[in-house]
């Protein structure tokens, strides 16, 4: 059984999760990821962007302030909630991505999936891509951010508080922490749960997100970048 498999039987343990996700709209790290990825599309060339495992719908909320409407597809029902009580009129799509995309071909000049490959058990990751393929316009772009083999949350932590002791000293990073701690340490314990859900299960390496582009058809392909204090994969690719 697949770790992506485990998580559907879990439905309460994904409703906790998503719950303490949005800690992460504290973390420097994160914000950066999801600001990067928003930086890759111009709306003034094109609004529309389909985001691919939405989850609580951070991204799409950050993009919309930016001038983009986004769709969002994603099988939570949890993930939906958190994601309507920031943005009353976000548009989403109820399906479970690991079983295909509900949508024609080429219906989308601009797709981003963050944080969602490394989920697919290996085998897969290439019919998902292939559906990305399937569904992105002869001239559009997609983004991908997928955590890396060897992911270690606490050093996005780390990072985050070098950061703000930086900028705002230390007695005022300890306070800034001190209001993220405890959904900090429940995260840590959901992602210790999820590594351990199926230990045979593994995150992306390296270049593998490269080459399953490569191999799909993509033109374009951007050199693999590290972001979210190196715990993550970035690649842009086009279908030409």
């Amino acid at each position: 059984m697949s770790l992506l498999d485990n998580i559907k039987l879990n439905e309460k343990f994904w409703e906790k999760y998503l719950e303490s996700y949005d800690v992460l709209n504290s973390v420097f790290a994160y914000r950066e990821m999801l600001s990067l990825v928003v930086s890759e599309f111009d709306s003034k060339e094109e609004k529309g962007i389909l985001d691919i495992g939405s989850g609580t719908g951070n991204f799409a909320v950050l993009a919309k302030e930016k001038g983009f409407e986004v769709t969002c597809v994603d099988s939570s029902k949890k993930g939906f909630e958190i994601h309507k009580r920031k943005d009353d009129d976000a548009k989403h799509v109820l399906a479970d991505v690991s079983t295909g995309l509900p949508f024609d071909n080429n219906s989308f000049k601009n797709i981003v999936c963050i944080n969602t490959l490394h989920f697919f058990p290996q085998e897969k990751r290439e019919d998902f891509i292939r559906e990305i393929f399937r569904v992105l316009r002869s001239d559009g772009k997609f983004a991908l951010i997928s955590i890396v083999d060897g992911y270690n949350p606490l050093k996005i932590y780390i990072h985050h508080v070098k950061q703000i002791t930086s900028e705002h000293g230390l007695l005022k990073g300890l306070f800034v922490l001190s209001k993220i701690i405890w959904p900090t340490v429940k995260m840590f314990y959901y992602n210790l749960f999820l590594k351990n859900t199926n230990k045979s299960q593994r995150f992306i390496f390296e270049e593998e997100q490269f080459s399953l582009l490569k191999k799909i058809g993509f033109s374009n392909i951007s050199k693999t970048k590290r972001i979210f204090a190196n715990q993550a994969v970035f690649n842009s690719a086009f279908k030409l």
